[in-house]
């Protein structure tokens, strides 16, 4: 059995809601369903996003490097 993992992000604007994201969800699976995937489920996987250091010129403006915690969402599909 073959596995496909794509990330999801729903794009919405003010005034737009969960409804508006889950139907960007549903569009997303019906495309790979019409490819002969199967929707198996949303996953949520943390990543570390690190900004590395700025020496800044001569030292001015010099920042230290940072690693903040990131969630993403992968949406994962197997071949039927």
């Amino acid at each position: 059995m073959n596995y496909t993992v794509v990330p999801f992000t729903a794009n919405i604007v003010r005034g737009q809601g969960a409804s508006d994201a889950a139907d960007q969800l549903s569009q997303m699976i019906n495309h790979h369903a019409s490819q002969g995937m199967e929707y198996v489920r949303l996953e949520s996987v943390e990543t570390i996003v690190t900004t590395p250091a700025n020496a800044g010129c001569f030292g001015i403006g010099a920042t230290p490097a940072s690693s903040v915690p990131t969630i993403v969402y992968m949406a994962v599909f197997k071949s039927q």
